[in-house]
Formats: C-alpha cells, sequence, structure tokens
C-alpha cells in the first residue's frame, strides 16, 4: 500500500471498541455542527453528543441551515471544532443525487474551511468505489469532495441500516418479488455510537474508517 493511501472499513470493524460510557463522558468539549442533524440518524448523533456536553447544533433547512443553497452556514460553522455530514439526497436517482451531493458538499466544505474547521466527519456506504452507477456513485462524488478539501476528514461507511430494510426492498421489487444481493444490515444506533467514539478519541486523520 502506498504512503498516504485512504483505508478503507466496514464501520461494523470500529464499533466493536471497548469503549464505554465513561470514557465517552471524558472526551473534549466541542462545538459540533451535524448537517442532517433532525433525521433519522442525525437526531441521534446529536442527542448522544449533546448528553457527553457538546455544543450540538442541528443543521437542515427546517433549522434554517441550508447546504444546497448555503443558507445559515457561515453562522452554524462560526467557532465550530467538528463537521458532521449525515446528509442525504432527496433523490436516489444517480443524476439528481450526484447534483446534490455536489453542490452541498461544496457548499459546506467551503464555508468549513473558511471557518477554520478541524475536523470533517461523513457518513457514507460500504461498497462506495466498488458499485459505480445509482446513489452509490453520487457518495463516491461526495467522499471525493472531502478527500480534496484540504481539510482533516474521516470518511465512515457503513452497511445499510435495518431501519431502512422497507425501502431498500421496496426498491428491489420485480413482478413482485423482491431481489436483494448479499448484504448485512446495521443497527442504526451501533452506527451513531461510532460516530461518537470516532468524534471523541480518534480525531481527525487522512484516513476512512
Amino acid at each position: 500500500m502506498k504512503k498516504g493511501q485512504p483505508i478503507f472499513y466496514k464501520a461494523s470493524e470500529i464499533i466493536g471498541n471497548p469503549i464505554n460510557n465513561f470514557q465517552l463522558n471524558k472526551c473534549h468539549i466541542m462545538k459540533i455542527l451535524v448537517i442532517g442533524g433532525t433525521g433519522n440518524i442525525g437526531s441521534k448523533v446529536v442527542s448522544k453528543l449533546s448528553q457527553i456536553g457538546h455544543e450540538v447544533i442541528a443543521g437542515s433547512p427546517s433549522t434554517g441551515i441550508n447546504t444546497v443553497t448555503g443558507e445559515g452556514l457561515s453562522t452554524a460553522l462560526k467557532d465550530s471544532d467538528v463537521v458532521i455530514d449525515i446528509s442525504n439526497s432527496p433523490s436516489l436517482d444517480e443524476m439528481e443525487a450526484i447534483d446534490f451531493f455536489q453542490t452541498s458538499g461544496s457548499n459546506l466544505l467551503a464555508a468549513a474551511v473558511d471557518a477554520g474547521v478541524k475536523h470533517h466527519l461523513v457518513l457514507s456506504i460500504v461498497g462506495v468505489g466498488v458499485i459505480t452507477r445509482g446513489y452509490l456513485a453520487a457518495k463516491k462524488v461526495q467522499e471525493d469532495l472531502v478527500i480534496k478539501s484540504g481539510l482533516p476528514y474521516t470518511i465512515i461507511r457503513s452497511t445499510q441500516f435495518f431501519e431502512f430494510v422497507s425501502v431498500i426492498a421496496s426498491a428491489a421489487l420485480k413482478e413482485g418479488n423482491a431481489c436483494l444481493r448479499h448484504c448485512i444490515p446495521a443497527n442504526c444506533s451501533r452506527g451513531c455510537y461510532c460516530i461518537d467514539i470516532r468524534i471523541c478519541f480518534g480525531g481527525p486523520s487522512k484516513c476512512n474508517y
């Protein structure tokens, strides 16, 4: 492996670390902006990080923070130490999703650089870079923007979440049958715990988890 080459692990390989809540409560307190912070996953991340004692902002259009238009970004990022991007494209169509992540990611990263953010963490999907079409092609665009941004970053590639099984199955329906490839779904709460651990103990690195 070449020096500096990104390394990708499944999120489950990190979640198994023996780190308990007592240790989490002792981590350095930071100001954190969570993009997608009102969603199914983001709201859990916001709740957990807030319980630890971090100053957490839940970023979404409903809270006046819009990464597509850029609205509210500079204000929310002022004095922020960390950005966690759990945003999701409103469309699964490949081109529409690429357009979303290109626009959203570019706006967010530019604002984060201007604000002097110390760590940019993005939640991605296992299979990005292997599957080069559909929604995963759009997530690859998002990852590439982060890698090229110059910011210290972490990329967490998770398997699909149990909570989204019905959506995944519906999308795979053909003539009344759902044709699914082998997958190992992850629990949404455990994925959030993985993010908490990385924020508190992993710090930024040019290595993707």
